[in-house]
This record gives structure tokens, C-alpha cells and sequence, in this order.
């Protein structure tokens, strides 16, 4: 009987990690992240169903914003259903975000809108203001100060790429400090 619950155990907690992580938006890299809304910005691009599929699971309030660019008039028939179920997804999952939800976003938010700045991405002139704007307007809800304030003094980036780490780093402190100032 122990053995069974045991195992049975095991296997919610195996399966509540993987829808977890199947809707954490933390999951995705800056790289990656700019990848998948580089790709749904080009319907004619082939990996385009692939990317809008995977933002239906991962997609946050920017993807929002920037699904508002793709021109559905473009669009084949199955395309814009496949748009109008990423956007359906999308909008329920930002709708279930909390204060708590929103602070713990704001780190990987600002490392995202520091690569793409940094590397001169396609998504730089949309994604770096749109996500200091949006910090900027929410930075007096429940821990986004103390969260803002750990960045601009401690941030460090986790992933160790030696070309960016020290610019990186600069950049997401820096990103933090502005905030803080307004």
C-alpha cells in the first residue's frame, strides 16, 4: 500500500513539474524568446506554425503586444486560427497573473530586453521600451520595488556567456536603476 502511494506520488508530482514548466514563461532564454517572436512576425517563414504554437504554451504580455503586429490579412485560413488560438491562450494565462506572478517576471523580463538591445534584434525597438515602460507603470505594486531594487545591486547573469556577462549585467542593472529613478 506504501509502494503504491509512493509511486503514485511520484508520478503527480513528475506531472504537475512538467505542466509547470509547460507554462512557466521563465523557461525560455532571451535567445530563445526572441527567436519565437522573430519567427511569428514572417507568416511565409516555415518554423511559423511551430513558433505560434510554442508561444500559445509560453507567451506572455508582450507576445500579446506583439501579435497585434502580425497582419492576419496575410494570413492562410489555418494560420489565422492557429494565431487566433495563440492568442486566446496567451490572454488567459496573462489574465491569471498576480502581483506575485509579476515580480518574479521582472528579472528574466529585463535580461530579455537586454539581449535584444544588445545584439541589435529586430525585436529591440518594441520589446526593450515596452518592457521598461510596463515595469516603470507597475513599480509601486507588492514587491516590484524591493525586486527592482535586488537587480540594480545584485543581479548577475546565469548564463555565463563570456562575450555578454559583464555587458549584461551592466545593462540589466542599469535597466533597473532607470526604473527606480521615475
Amino acid at each position: 500500500m506504501k509502494k503504491t502511494q509512493l509511486i503514485l506520488g511520484t508520478v503527480l508530482a513528475m506531472l504537475s513539474c512538467i505542466c509547470s514548466a509547460e507554462n512557466d514563461t521563465t523557461a525560455l532564454s532571451p535567445i530563445d524568446y526572441a527567436a519565437l517572436h522573430n519567427v511569428v512576425s514572417d507568416s511565409k517563414n516555415p518554423k511559423w506554425t511551430d513558433s505560434m504554437k510554442d508561444l500559445a504554451k509560453v507567451g506572455d504580455a508582450f507576445t500579446l503586444e506583439h501579435l497585434k503586429t502580425v497582419n492576419a490579412k496575410k494570413l492562410d485560413s489555418t494560420q489565422a486560427q492557429i494565431l487566433k488560438e495563440t492568442l486566446s491562450a496567451t490572454t488567459a494565462r496573462v489574465a491569471k497573473e498576480d502581483a506575485k506572478t509579476f515580480a518574479q517576471l521582472i528579472e528574466i523580463r529585463l535580461e530579455r530586453a537586454a539581449w535584444v538591445d544588445l545584439n541589435c534584434d529586430p525585436l529591440e525597438m518594441t520589446l526593450t521600451p515596452w518592457t521598461l515602460k510596463v515595469l516603470s507603470e507597475n513599480k509601486d505594486a507588492a514587491g516590484v520595488d524591493a525586486e527592482l531594487k535586488r537587480i540594480q545591486s545584485d543581479y548577475a547573469p546565469k548564463d555565463k556567456q563570456e562575450t555578454l556577462y559583464g555587458i549584461m549585467q551592466e545593462r540589466v542593472r542599469r535597466y533597473a536603476g532607470k526604473i527606480l529613478s521615475k
